[in-house]
């Protein structure tokens, strides 16, 4: 049984391999037509969104393991995506400084011939420092914000704008390798 990832995102598959999951393959699942959150329900869409990616792939590779997920940002009763221009992202990163918000990411881990099937969500609180625009702009000289959730990678000079981190560090860059980890040891793999 092999391990896929259904993602063509690079953190998440180093995350991963980091974790020393090395012989991980990686097949984005593609033609999934991700459900929008509502409001009150950021959290059920994440687990949604990445079921949807396991199973398209799974439905592929139905006699190997494979992992979907998907990682929202909620603000008070907003989510927060991508940032669709500078400007925005700006915008963005202003709104958070000083506050916290919520990181979820739902994962999918399911093997269709052996009936696999796992989900949940992770959660974790990230309160930013109180900064103006001169960090702003300091920390888009250095960091592409614009495709990152949240106009922000913790990873990338995450300390010029993180005051504290409640939960997993690595759900925040994209996947808590920390409990895909210990669900992949208590599958037996």
């Amino acid at each position: 049984m092999d391990l896929i990832l259904a993602s063509a995102s690079p953190r998440r598959s180093e995350l991963l391999r980091q974790a020393g999951f090395t012989d991980l393959r990686i097949i984005p699942a593609v033609n999934v037509e991700e459900i929008e959150p509502p409001e009150e329900y950021a959290h059920y869409a994440a687990l949604r969104n990445a079921e949807l990616k396991a199973h398209a792939v799974s439905d592929e590779y139905p006699d190997d393991l494979v992992i979907g997920a998907d990682t929202v940002i909620e603000f008070g009763k907003d989510i927060i995506g991508k940032p669709g221009s500078e400007d925005e992202a700006k915008q963005i990163l202003a709104r958070l400084a000083g506050k916290t918000h919520c990181v979820t990411t739902g994962v999918a881990i399911c093997c269709k011939s052996k009936g696999i099937k796992v989900f949940f969500n992770d959660m974790t609180l990230v309160t930013f420092r109180p900064f103006g625009p001169e960090v702003i702009d300091d920390y888009m000289s250095k960091v592409n914000v614009m495709d990152k959730a949240g106009a922000y990678g913790i990873q990338e000079h995450g300390d010029m704008l993180v005051e504290k981190v409640e939960g997993s560090i690595s759900n925040v860059i994209g996947l808590p390798v920390e409990r895909i980890a210990e669900t992949l040891h208590n599958i037996g793999l």
